[in-house]
């Protein structure tokens, strides 16, 4: 009985196989051949872009189908960023016809970017792939105050990639929305707890840029970074930052400092006065400092005449001990002072005494203490008594000065000065023998020199040219010029 309903079963499923292998699929099917890409050329692999240049693309692509048929198709071009931040836009779609003429308006990155084809016809979607770097003509170059009609206007000379590009009003260029101000007068770069911060120093005002995009906004000004009430017709004269990184805001009657490593946020109290005097100097808009671990810069006491030393950190300086050299008491009055890579980083000092055409240079060390390491009186600097500018060379030790459209180079130890550029009638308005850049070693044997033409159109008679400094007074080797700008004021490198 149990074999016969096995039998039953089994033949049950005979039958079923067998039906169903004589099923007919009824159905009514086209086939028809897909529109199929074979080739897009014209789109290369890579781009790299400076922000707002114009990507341009004339895509030729080639079908099995139809013949260049344009209207058949829709069109997009769209970019992906690669890495992303809080806040951005990942993708974006960049065009919308066949052929792209983009004004890059992305972050500065890298994308991955799509052209993409849609079959109006068969809604069938081709695309290639490639891939843009976008970088930022504001990231690397020569940043610049200039003097244009008696108004400062900030430039760049932006350096990417063995390129060049003059950017004449940076401010404008990258909308930082900042008020027109005259009277330029320095730049300087300060590193802060919120980054690195560009003052810019003017007669009218100080004003404060984010360096990673030179945004402002009303808050950005000197009056912002003093601790307490704002003296009545507060003007500084100088913003200075010393290697150690202590700022100093000095005024004609006040001398300001913060310390970020000690925690100062802020300008605070004056340290324009000697410790147990309670009587305040007025200090000379200079500072001279270390580039070693130590937090101390010289200051000159202008009321005194006399150098001082200030710690980084006390509201008050010291007076410094003499030495067989020179007397820190000089009895003179400050013309420039500044910090070189010369003899393992010496300051150097031209003083003039008052109510003379005399002149002299000091030198001291801070890699132990201040120390003075050479004196002697300019007899014989020519036309000294009208310079404008000076430099000291990091190599040869040599002094560099600008007077009119003449630069001469002074040699300590001989006391006999050299022409070194006669330009005629185009005065010099900026020298520089840079401590550091992106080309370090030869920028330190090199002296920068701003200069601008009369002749020229305001605000693009301009220029700056780089030289050689070669030894025995030997005439300088120009490397590199940049014109098209303001008349230079002041630089610095990024």
């Amino acid at each position: 009985m149990k074999h016969n309903h096995l039998s039953f079963i089994f033949i049950l499923l005979f039958t079923a196989l067998c039906w169903s292998s004589c099923y007919k699929d009824l159905g009514n099917y086209d086939y028809v051949p897909v529109n199929e890409s074979v080739s897009f050329d014209s789109i290369h692999k890579e781009y790299f872009l400076f922000f707002k240049d114009t990507l341009q693309i004339r895509p030729v692509t080639k079908f099995t189908q139809d013949n260049n048929d344009t209207a058949r198709y829709a069109y997009s071009w769209e970019s992906l960023m690669q890495t992303g931040g809080v806040g951005d836009t990942l993708r974006r779609v960049l065009g919308t016809s066949r052929n792209l003429n983009y004004v890059v308006n992305l972050k500065p990155g890298y994308y991955h970017c799509f052209f993409i084809m849609t079959d109006k016809q068969t809604n069938v979607r081709y695309q290639e792939r490639f891939y843009l770097k976008v970088q930022s003509v504001t990231s690397s170059g020569w940043v610049l105050l200039c003097d244009v009609g008696g108004v400062a206007r900030m430039d760049m000379v932006s350096l990417l990639d063995n390129k060049s590009l003059i950017i004449n009003d940076l401010l404008a260029y990258t909308n930082s929305g900042a008020p027109v101000v005259r009277g330029p007068r320095k730049l300087n770069q300060s590193q802060h707890g919120d980054g690195v911060n560009i003052y810019m120093h003017t007669d009218e005002a100080v004003l404060k840029f984010k360096t990673a995009d030179f945004s402002w906004k009303p808050t950005y000004t000197i009056a912002y970074d003093i601790l307490g009430q704002v003296p009545a017709g507060f003007k500084p004269e100088a913003i200075l930052t010393s290697y150690s990184s202590v700022d100093y805001l000095i005024t004609a009657d006040r001398l300001f400092y913060q310390n970020q490593i000690f925690g100062k946020s802020g300008f605070g109290l004056p340290a324009n006065r000697i410790d147990g005097d309670t009587a305040y100097f007025n200090p000379a808009p200079f500072i001279a400092s270390n580039t070693g671990g130590s937090f101390s810069s010289v200051v000159y006491d202008a009321t005194n005449r006399q150098f001082l030393q200030h710690d980084g950190y006390s509201a008050f300086c010291t007076v410094l001990r003499s030495d067989t050299i020179f007397s820190f008491q000089t009895g003179k009055d400050l013309v420039t002072m500044m910090s070189t890579n010369f003899n393992n980083r010496d300051n150097y000092a031209v003083l003039k005494v008052p109510g003379t055409s005399k002149y002299s240079l000091y030198r001291f060390n801070m890699g132990n203490g201040v120390v003075p390491t050479f004196y002697c009186d300019m007899n014989h600097a020519t036309d000294i008594a009208r310079a404008t500018a000076f430099a000291v060379s990091n190599q040869f030790g040599t002094l560099f000065y600008a007077a009119g459209s003449r630069l001469y180079q002074y040699d300590i130890y001989a006391d006999v000065s050299y022409l070194m550029l006669d330009l005629g009638s185009k005065p010099i308005t900026y020298i520089n023998c840079p401590m550091v850049g992106k080309w370090d070693g030869q920028l330190m044997k090199s002296i920068i020199v701003g200069s601008y033409d009369p002749a020229l159109p305001e605000g693009r008679n301009g220029r700056i040219d780089f030289y050689d400094i070669p030894g025995r007074n030997e005439p300088l080797t120009k490397y590199q010029s940049y014109e098209g700008l303001g008349k230079v004021v002041d630089l610095f490198y990024r």
